[in-house]
């Protein structure tokens, strides 16, 4: 059980388990309490606040296993908490080859600048904000710097192969090539002799492209016990379109990505709900962007 203290009324979240009916059964015998279903929680209005806290000193008495806990919220904004800093301007002239003479917003250039600094990140901004061109900035950015970063692979849904060809070729020029059976074996070649920069593939086929062997059957097992084609490593960068579809760490995808991206020094992750359910959701990202460390790893979840 989970008690949440705002300014003016309590939420309090009751996960599946054990307790669930007994906890529930009591928080609904104090006044004014009433069922958020959005949400999920309970609301309590905040002068039942002795009463709310007779509730969890009980619960934390019968309940010692349970994890029972209490927060206070203030009513402060995120830059009190910690400031947020200026997005970074781009230093750096990059050409576009859009037909039309199109090119990066003022906001898309300020996320390639900052995508260009961390190397290894998410781009959280909402449909319709241009993620796509942001990320295809970016590598084509880094690569005017000098940066090895192909051949480039996509990671996205099999609907979206074909407009991630046409945006790479329509803004950068650089050749692109959506994977299939016909190139299984040999579409690091294509790279070799300057056919194809950029190599597209849907989440369903990683096994297909970039698994030598997995585990036997019958037994659990994690990313480790995968074992990875050997072209993985002549991969530079990759981008992972959607990554809120590697958000649960028991799936094969989750586990294909997150071999794909290890140790290259360029990974985007796009999504614009890269937290789907809760929190955790976050946790095989922040893995295949290797920076879990960086936020507690598992225990920081």
């Amino acid at each position: 059980m989970q008690i949440v203290e705002y300014s003016t009324e309590f939420r309090v979240h009751i996960p599946y388990g054990p307790y669930k009916r007994v906890l529930e059964s009591s928080v609904k015998k104090i006044d004014g309490c009433g069922f958020h279903p959005k949400d999920k929680n309970w609301v309590i209005p905040l002068h039942q606040k002795p009463n709310l806290a007779k509730l969890f000193n009980w619960a934390k008495q019968k309940f010692p296993k349970a994890k029972i806990e209490h927060f206070e919220i203030d009513d402060v904004t995120p830059e009190e908490i910690d400031v947020i800093p200026e997005l970074p301007k781009l230093d750096q002239e990059v050409p576009l080859s859009h037909p039309e003479g199109f090119g990066f917003r003022p906001y898309q250039e300020q996320g390639v600048a900052r995508g260009l600094e961390l190397k290894r990140y998410l781009n959280g901004d909402e449909q319709g904000l241009g993620k796509t061109l942001q990320s295809i900035g970016t590598i084509h950015a880094a690569a005017l710097r000098g940066e090895e970063v192909f051949p480039c692979l996509v990671i996205c849904p099999a609907s979206t192969k074909i407009n991630w060809k046409r945006e790479w070729e329509m803004w950068t020029n650089r050749k692109a090539m959506v994977l299939d059976n016909k190139v299984k074996d040999t579409w690091q070649q294509f790279h070799a002799v300057g056919m194809a920069d950029v190599f597209i593939v849907n989440y369903e086929s990683l096994r297909k492209y970039f698994v030598r062997r997995m585990p036997p059957k019958g037994r659990g097992y994690t990313s480790a016990d995968i074992i990875m084609d050997d072209r993985v490593k002549l991969l530079k960068s990759v981008i992972v379109d959607e990554s809120h579809r590697c958000k649960d760490t028991k799936t094969q995808q989750a586990k294909f990505t997150l071999k794909i991206c290890s140790g290259k020094e360029r990974v985007i992750l796009l999504s614009g709900t890269p937290v789907v359910n809760k929190p955790i959701d976050l946790f095989p990202q922040l893995a295949i962007m290797g920076r879990l460390k960086e936020f507690g790893g598992r225990k920081g979840f």
